[in-house]
């Protein structure tokens, strides 16, 4: 089985960076700092967006996930045979 640890937290959007693009227009980049891990439930609509989101996540969290009310759709279906070429355990039910 796959396992990765992901954490993340973000800065204050106060403090973000800001660099001039080619077009001149100025452009915010939010720096990533590591924190502590990340726990929680989610409970998102039946979308295929953020079902492919949840599941992205999911592939960067250490342990098992679980995803409750995922939408089941070809592009879902695309990024689960996609996660486990990559070598990810996914059971679906």
């Amino acid at each position: 089985m796959h396992e990765t640890k992901a954490s993340f937290s973000q800065t204050d959007s106060s403090s973000a960076t800001h660099a001039s693009t080619p077009s001149g227009r100025g452009e915010t980049i939010v720096e990533i700092i590591p924190g502590g891990a990340v726990t929680g439930t989610i409970q998102p609509p039946g979308s295929k967006s953020l079902t492919n989101r949840a599941l992205i996540c999911a592939a960067f969290a250490s342990g098992t996930s679980q995803l409750t009310g995922a939408l089941r759709s070809e592009d879902t279906e695309v990024m689960i045979d996609a996660l486990r070429t990559i070598g990810l355990d996914i059971g679906v039910s």
